[in-house]
């Protein structure tokens, strides 16, 4: 689960899953299929957990789009062994970087703490946190039924009020009774 670090302003947009060559490229795999905020950062942050335990700054060299990820080139590492040393480690950027005013396309982390309405049951909750159960993701809503995961897809949604801070949603009958946790 990608979540804002509070104490730094950072979000976790990947996580490294391997060395990639002999001189110290990583492979991250991203959690997002975008990376715009790429051409905007020179320094990459590393950390241990996803709330930035131990986070460690990188210059970046180098980086490109490579399968599900980027493969990064960053100026202290030298070679495959210390690139080894990074596996498993979060990729975290400044949460800056990823405000969007686009309501069709935005991060997860915008949409924390929004109302889920849905049509037949009303007001769900707040999304608190955000997951995935491998086929789709979703948000995990706190509210009169306890806290449920609900899948978080288009044919779902109805409409992202950024203005109201809420979320209208069409969820099949029984779902959220099945889903809580």
């Amino acid at each position: 689960m990608a979540i804002e670090n509070e104490k730094t302003n950072f979000y976790s947009v990947g996580r490294v899953k391997e060395a990639h060559g002999l001189r110290g490229e990583l492979y991250v795999k991203l959690r997002s299929k975008r990376a715009d905020w790429l051409e905007q950062i020179e320094n990459v942050f590393l950390a241990k957990s996803e709330q930035g335990m131990e986070i460690k700054k990188f210059h970046l060299e180098k980086a490109k789009v490579h399968k599900e990820g980027l493969i990064l080139k960053l100026k202290e590492i030298s070679d495959r062994t210390q690139a080894e040393q990074c596996k498993g480690q979060f990729m975290l950027i400044p949460s800056s970087l990823l405000l969007t005013s686009d309501e069709k396309n935005y991060y997860f982390y915008e949409i924390q703490g929004f109302k889920v309405i849905d049509s037949k049951l009303g007001e769900v909750g707040v999304i608190k946190n955000f997951g995935s159960n491998g086929a789709q993701d979703l948000i995990l809503v706190e509210g009169r039924f306890g806290e449920v995961d609900i899948p978080y897809i288009d044919e779902f949604i109805d409409k992202v009020d950024f203005k109201k801070r809420e979320i209208l949603m069409n969820l099949p009958e029984g779902l959220v009774e099945l889903n809580v946790n």
